[in-house]
């Protein structure tokens, strides 16, 4: 039996082109898609007594309008004030609610106290939606009894052609290089060329390298043009930052859409996945990539693109969140049927 109705926590507002706005946006047009129902809550500009009374009227509203038996997704961190309203109702109520994460920032950030908090506030919800085991063992350090998915790789829904992808020496790398300072270290020469895609890049620290500006999601897969794209982050091109031990980067989802092989550091937690898909290839640091390209062979290269490609299709039409959200309606089944 599957849930009466799946229900969304609406989010607007995000406008930033390579952050987590992207993968909420992403997975808002899939729920959808799905048939979960939006829960859209007004916004209020300025905090004054009216504006409580409201938030507090749309929440038991919104409490009162969702059946017993209904799924409830939210996006993760929890931003709204209103949101953790609606949440610690539900639990009341025996209301099945998901928390699909898109970061963890105390992890990410290294706070412990701020890691406390998110783990008291991810206890709260049914279902918690990981991005890969490692993540998902983390959580279940501090969550034995949690019930945790994992999703594997975020989606990147994309109607367009990627372009078609050969072999040669150029590194595409994406993101908000406003925290990634690796890349001010990177330098075009004979061996290797990098171009550079998003926002936060400042070219007067670094000119030696093809900055080719910023695009939106939906057009930059049609563009981006190289041969690999690289997942790294941090200050240094020897030491990658450690959350990438635990953190899906949404710039690898963007590489596959493309049609893009990826090259990742050896101890992210993305790692196994390349290798057992055979869609990219390991580093330990990012001077390592010339020699490790020397390596692979044109045939090599073609078939790492055939199978980056597949596995990018999949990204594209959202396999991955389909998949999570049937998976959790069979553990409601279960649930029912015992």
């Amino acid at each position: 039996m599957k849930p009466t109705q799946s229900y969304y926590i609406a989010e607007k507002g995000f406008d930033d082109l390579f952050n987590a706005g992207v993968v909420r946006k992403d997975n808002e047009a899939m729920l959808d898609a799905l048939g979960c129902k939006p829960l859209h809550f007004g916004r209020w500009k300025k905090k004054s007594l009216m504006a409580v009374v409201s938030r507090s009227f749309q929440v038991l509203a919104f409490f009162l309008k969702i059946e017993k038996n209904s799924l409830v997704f939210f996006h993760f961190p929890v931003h709204a004030i209103v949101y953790k309203w609606l949440l610690y109702l539900l639990k009341c109520r025996d209301v099945q609610t998901v928390a699909i994460i898109i970061d963890i920032d105390g992890l990410r950030d290294k706070d412990e106290p701020l890691l406390k908090k998110e783990i008291a506030l991810l206890e709260r919800f049914s279902y918690l939606v990981a991005h890969n085991n490692a993540m998902k063992h983390f959580l279940l350090g501090y969550l034995p009894g949690a019930t945790i998915l994992t999703i594997d790789l975020f989606d990147y829904p994309f109607m367009g052609m990627p372009l078609k992808r050969k072999m040669d020496n150029t590194i595409c790398v994406a993101g908000d290089f406003k925290k990634a300072n690796f890349v001010y270290q990177l330098n075009n020469d004979n061996s290797m060329q990098y171009n550079l895609y998003g926002s936060g890049y400042d070219q007067t620290k670094n000119p030696l390298v093809n900055y080719k500006g910023i695009f939106s999601p939906g057009v930059l897969p049609s563009v981006i043009d190289g041969s690999f794209g690289l997942v790294w982050d941090g200050n240094s091109v020897d030491v990658c930052d450690a959350y990438l031990k635990y953190n899906n980067p949404h710039k690898l989802s963007l590489y596959l859409a493309s049609g893009l092989p990826v090259i990742v550091w050896e101890q992210s937690a993305v790692a196994a996945l390349v290798l057992h898909e055979n869609i990219g290839i390991t580093i330990a640091s990012i001077p390592e990539i010339e020699k490790k390209l020397s390596n692979i062979s044109p045939q090599d290269y073609q078939a790492i693109q055939h199978n980056a490609m597949q596995t990018g299709e999949k990204v594209r039409k959202g396999f991955f969140l389909k998949n999570v959200i049937e998976q959790i309606h069979q553990l409601q089944c279960d649930k029912a049927s015992t």
